[in-house]
């Protein structure tokens, strides 16, 4: 089997594990190879991305892009994290207080969304703006404390994937911010 008549996609498994030695192993196991010579061999550390800050202005320029997404996007601003904002009920949110009570938080398996406990299993309750407390109003009104602050078009949990590619990414490019977020 060659590169050029196979249709699958080599993805390590691991940082520890290179495409090339997944290749490798498969020679192996058909036989091609008697060992594979990528077993133990060092990689290079992977240094992570820097992180990317928004100024007031561009977060304001984000959220306004986003349409239907606006206070969404407000609210991932102030700290929450992508799954606990998404899974954010509203019985959660104290308009009062201004207070985010995260208690559960989205998380991914093999593209199964299932709830989960927040990060590092904590409890944790943000402050939320007063102009954000405002402006989440509407969406609060009249609805059960157990339904979702935010959901997809169709009704449901927002997707992360679904998300960035229908709402984010062209929000990103509305708002003229693509050199910023990369």
């Amino acid at each position: 089997m060659t590169c050029a008549t196979s249709n699958r996609v080599w993805m390590p498994l691991s940082a520890e594990e290179p495409p090339a030695g997944r290749v490798l192993g498969y020679a192996v196991k058909a036989r091609r190879l008697a060992a594979n010579p990528a077993v133990g061999v060092p990689l290079p550390k992977a240094m992570p991305a820097d992180h990317v800050y928004l100024d007031d202005m561009q977060v304001d320029a984000l959220a306004n892009a986003s349409g239907a997404y606006r206070v969404f996007i407000l609210l991932l601003a102030t700290g929450l994290r992508w799954g606990e904002a998404s899974a954010l009920k509203v019985g959660r949110v104290d308009l009062d207080a201004c207070r985010a009570h995260i208690v559960e938080a989205y998380a991914e398996d093999n593209d199964k969304l299932y709830l989960d406990t927040p990060k590092n299993h904590e409890r944790r309750s943000v402050p939320i703006p007063r102009l954000l407390a405002e402006e989440l109003k509407p969406h609060i009104r009249g609805r059960g404390d157990e339904q979702l602050l935010f959901t997809a078009p169709q009704s449901g949990s927002l997707q992360a994937r679904n998300f960035r590619q229908r709402f984010f990414a062209p929000a990103v490019v509305k708002a003229e911010l693509v050199s910023a977020i990369t």
